[in-house]
C-alpha cells in the first residue's frame, strides 16, 4: 500500500514538472501521448501560408490522419480564412511556413512566442490549388524527414 501511494505522488510530481516546463516554453499543456504508441509523443504541426486557402489547408489535411500528428492551419494576411493567433503558435510544436516571407511576418508579429519554436520553411510558392497532387508531394517532402525522428 505504501508503494502505491509513493508511486501516485511520484506521478503527480512528474506531471507537475512537465506542466511547468511546458508553460516555460509557451505551451498550455505538455504533449499528449499518441493513442496507438504510448511510448511516443504526438507532435502539433501548424501550417502557415498567406490566405489559408490552398497551401496550408492542404498541409493540414495531408497529415490530419497521421497517428502521431495533430494539425492546424492559418494565414498571415488579414483576409485569411483563419488568421494566425498567439494561441495557434503556443499550441504548435512545429510551424511549417510555405515561404520565407511567412516566417518574417511571424517573427515581426510574435517574436517572443517564436523564441523556442521549431520552424520549417518549405519554400512552396503560391502556384497550386488545394490538394493538388504536386503540392501534396512538396509538403510531404518537407515534413516527412522531420517526422522520421518520432
Amino acid at each position: 500500500m505504501n508503494s502505491e501511494k509513493e508511486k501516485k505522488w511520484k506521478n503527480i510530481y512528474l506531471r507537475s514538472n512537465k506542466i511547468h516546463r511546458a508553460q516555460q516554453l509557451g505551451m498550455d499543456q505538455p504533449h499528449k501521448t499518441a493513442k496507438n504508441r504510448p511510448d511516443v509523443e504526438s507532435i502539433n504541426i501548424f501550417f502557415v501560408c498567406s490566405k489559408n486557402q490552398w497551401r496550408s489547408p492542404t498541409g493540414e489535411k495531408t497529415y490530419r490522419d497521421h497517428p502521431l500528428v495533430n494539425t492546424r492551419s492559418a494565414g498571415t494576411a488579414s483576409s485569411a480564412r483563419h488568421q494566425i493567433s498567439l494561441a495557434d503558435i503556443k499550441w504548435a510544436d512545429l510551424i511549417a511556413v510555405m515561404e520565407r516571407k511567412h516566417l518574417q511576418r511571424l517573427r515581426a508579429d510574435y517574436p517572443e512566442a517564436l523564441q523556442y519554436k521549431d520552424v520549417a520553411v518549405l519554400d512552396i510558392e503560391d502556384n497550386y490549388r488545394a490538394m493538388d497532387p504536386e503540392l501534396v508531394e512538396l509538403i510531404k517532402a518537407g515534413i516527412d524527414p522531420l517526422l522520421a525522428d518520432l
